[in-house]
C-alpha cells in the first residue's frame, strides 16, 4: 500500500515493478494519491465530511504537485509487469487497485 506519494517518485514504473516483484501470486498492490481531474462530486461529497476550508486548501496544494490525471494514473499500471489496474474513489484519493 501506498498513499500519496506515487507523484513524487521518479521512476513510478520501476516502483511498480518493484511491488510486483514482491507481491505473492494473487496479491494485491493499493496505490492511493490525489488526481487532479477529481469529479467534483467527490469533491462535493469531502466538503461536506470535512469542510469547505479543507477542501480550499487542497486544491491550492494541487496548483503545485504534479498530480496525474485520473487517465495517466490508471495507465501506469499498463506500463508496468501489472499490465492492468482499475481505479476508484476512497474519499478525496484516487486509489489504483492492483493484482499480480
Amino acid at each position: 500500500m501506498s498513499t500519496g506519494s506515487i507523484h513524487h517518485w521518479k521512476d513510478p514504473k520501476a516502483g511498480l515493478n518493484g511491488v510486483h516483484q514482491v507481491l505473492k501470486h494473487g496479491g494485491y498492490a493499493l496505490v492511493f494519491d490525489l488526481v487532479s481531474d477529481t469529479p467534483a462530486t467527490v469533491l462535493k461529497e469531502a466538503a461536506r465530511e470535512f469542510g469547505r476550508l479543507k477542501m480550499i486548501l487542497l486544491c491550492l496544494h494541487a496548483f503545485e504537485e504534479p498530480f496525474y490525471t485520473r487517465k495517466d494514473f490508471q495507465l501506469l499500471s499498463r506500463s508496468s509487469r501489472f499490465k492492468e489496474g482499475e481505479i476508484r474513489f476512497v474519499g478525496v484519493l484516487c486509489c489504483l487497485t492492483l493484482k499480480k
